[in-house]
């Protein structure tokens, strides 16, 4: 793969995903390879099945080899694609 450091992060956004639809998101098996392929790292995804939604935290070169790695392992394109940049908010301190 290339040079992690300096790409990009994208979270996608799935909206009205049915019950198929996410779990092919929880499960896609073909995700290391076709990402490794395409110089594309999925991190992490979050689901929300009450709403049918499903979001993916990728880094990549672009939004478009995000979305062709989708398109390849699982068909399911995103209906948004935000590139994000990480923060953190201030700890609270703890008691005891």
């Amino acid at each position: 793969m290339g040079d992690h450091e300096t790409m990009p992060h994208y979270m996608d956004v799935h909206r009205n995903v049915d019950a198929d639809g996410l779990e092919a998101i929880r499960t896609s098996a073909d995700l290391v390879s076709v990402q490794e392929r395409s110089d594309v790292a999925y991190e992490r995804y979050w689901i929300d099945e009450a709403e049918g939604v499903a979001f993916c935290l990728f880094e990549a070169p672009s939004k478009a080899r995000g979305e062709a790695v989708h398109r390849a392992v699982h068909g399911l394109l995103a209906d948004e694609i935000f590139e994000v940049t990480a923060g953190e908010y201030p700890q609270r301190g703890r008691h005891g």
